[in-house]
Formats: C-alpha cells, sequence, structure tokens
C-alpha cells in the first residue's frame, strides 16, 4: 500500500483551515483549501496504523484472554475524520487551527469493564515505544459537559518515517458500557439532526443523556457529578424518556439498520441506500 505524504506546509494548512471555518469563503481558495485538507487528513492513516499497531499489541499484552475476543469483534478499530466532520469543527470550536487538531486519525479500544480501562491505559502510559504522549484526557475523572466518559491519549508520531513527525494520533479507551452511552448519543444525533456529542441541540435531549451517563457511572462504580446530588435521576430519566419518546426513536432506527444489514446480505454488497427516517410517524 502506498501511503500518503503531507505535501503542505504547517502555515498552509493552517490557512486552509481558517477559509474553509469562514461563513462566506471564496470559491476557488475553497477549492484549493478542500484539497490541502484532503492531503493533510489522508497523511494521517500512516501514523494511524502505526499507533493502532502499538494499541492492539498492549491490549493483547494486558488483556490476556480478553484479545482474542477484541481481535474478532474488532474492538480494536481505527479511523480517519470525515471531511465535513473536520469543517464543522473548525466552524464550532473558535480558535481551532487545522495544522493542530488532534482527533483527525484516531484508534479506539472497547473493553469488558472500568477497570480494565484503566489498565490498559496505564500500560500505554508505561510502555516503551517511540512515540510520543503528548496529552491525556480523562473523562472518567472529569467527565465532558454532555457526560461523555473514557479516557484519551494524544500520541505523536516520532517514528522512522520522516515525513510523518509529530502527526498527532488520537487514543480513545471506553468500557463497553461508556461505549454504549456514546453510540447512542450519535445515533439521536442523527434524529434529531443536532450535533448532541458537542452539547448543540434540544436541551432535554442533552439533559436525558447528562442523566443516563449519570446512573451509568453509578452502575460501574463512580461518583457522580456532585451537581447530581440533590437529583432523582431515574425519575427525571423516567420523565424524558416519555417526554422525548426515545423507545420508539431508537427502536425505529434499530428496525432500519436490521433491514440494510438483512438487505446487504441478500444483495449486491456495493448497493447503495437513501433512507429517510420519519421517527415521529406512529
Amino acid at each position: 500500500m502506498e501511503w500518503i505524504k503531507p505535501q503542505y506546509s504547517k502555515g498552509a494548512i493552517r490557512k486552509a483551515g481558517k477559509v474553509l471555518a469562514s461563513d462566506h469563503p471564496d470559491d476557488k481558495k475553497s477549492i484549493e483549501s478542500f484539497d490541502a485538507l484532503s492531503n493533510w487528513r489522508s497523511a494521517h492513516a500512516y501514523p494511524m496504523q502505526a499507533i493502532l499497531i502499538l494499541l492492539r499489541k498492549t491490549a493483547e499484552k494486558i488483556l490476556g484472554n480478553e484479545a482474542e475476543k477484541i481481535n474478532k469483534n474488532v474492538l480494536v478499530a481505527q479511523r480517519l475524520k470525515r471531511a465535513p466532520s473536520i469543517v464543522q469543527k473548525l466552524k464550532r470550536e473558535c480558535g481551532m487551527q487545522l495544522d493542530r487538531m488532534e482527533d483527525i486519525g484516531g484508534c479506539r479500544a472497547i473493553v469488558s469493564t472500568l477497570s480494565q480501562v484503566k489498565q490498559l491505559s496505564s500500560a500505554l502510559r508505561l510502555s516503551k515505544t517511540v512515540y510520543i504522549l503528548h496529552r491525556e484526557r480523562n473523562y472518567i475523572e472529569e467527565p465532558k459537559p454532555s457526560g461523555y466518559r473514557g479516557i484519551h491519549l494524544i500520541y505523536k508520531y516520532d517514528g522512522t518515517k520522516t515525513e510523518y513527525k509529530n502527526i498527532p494520533i488520537e487514543i480513545q479507551i471506553r468500557s463497553k458500557i461508556q461505549h454504549a452511552w456514546a453510540t447512542a448519543v450519535e445515533v439521536a444525533g442523527v434524529f434529531t439532526k443536532s450535533a448532541l456529542k458537542a452539547s448543540q441541540g434540544s436541551d432535554e435531549w442533552l439533559k436525558y443523556f447528562q442523566y443516563a451517563s449519570a446512573e451509568l457511572a453509578r452502575l460501574e462504580g463512580c461518583s457522580p457529578d456532585p451537581c447530581f446530588n440533590s437529583i432523582d435521576i431515574r425519575s427525571e430519566l423516567e420523565l424524558l424518556s416519555t417526554t422525548l419518546n426515545v423507545y420508539h426513536q431508537f427502536a425505529a432506527f434499530t428496525i432500519t439498520t436490521e433491514r440494510i444489514t438483512k438487505e446487504t446480505k441478500t444483495k449486491n454488497k456495493n448497493s447503495f441506500y437513501l433512507l429517510t427516517l420519519d421517527v415521529q410517524a406512529s
């Protein structure tokens, strides 16, 4: 496989990010800037693969018998952030610079328990590697305002391919419960057409996921934020579940995805599906 190499200077990448984040970019500049973004995004693929190998080997060493499960269930994975999501983040977060965005390339490990999350993150921090651990964000001790929990480690590539030097790659480590919550937020964001994961959207949906996160934290033996001490979380969740028709909306999405999955197994796997989801229909 031929890996894409960075073709633009950091200054040019930063300038491209500013153009793409502007409300009314010039057409010519917009095309040129998107070309720079596309190259910069693709250039994360090689360092991301290198960090994935580090993550997988560490997980296999630490989790023992769990390693086979990880490989079979693809619970260790990688992804490049979609270009539209990169542009949205540039627009949403004032001061964000494209050349310094740390989650364009990402690896993720989903483990069974909170204890394993801590065990794996500790092993990664102590591992002997040429890659530089640049930053750690512990969203278990300090959850995001949305309720998101997990541990993020930002590495910078410092291997033999010097053209990729210092490109950042983010490792996310979550328990199955934390991952289920995060997946539910993304799904709800689809059918509400809002960026719930970025704390944008309906106040009721945002509260629902904040309360759900606090309750799930209790299940994992964590203390919820003190701001929830005076709140009957379960009662609030029941009320919001009814108000938002949560069960029906998630059921509609589940049925739809199951149908598409079934279709792709019996028909041409290269088919495309145009999906119109009306979760309000009875």
